[in-house]
């Protein structure tokens, strides 16, 4: 992972848990 990607999987992530 490239820490753009983890940046936008931790967005999804809150997205998702909102």
């Amino acid at each position: 992972h490239t820490r753009i990607a983890l940046r936008l999987e931790l967005l999804i992530c809150m997205k998702k848990c909102m």
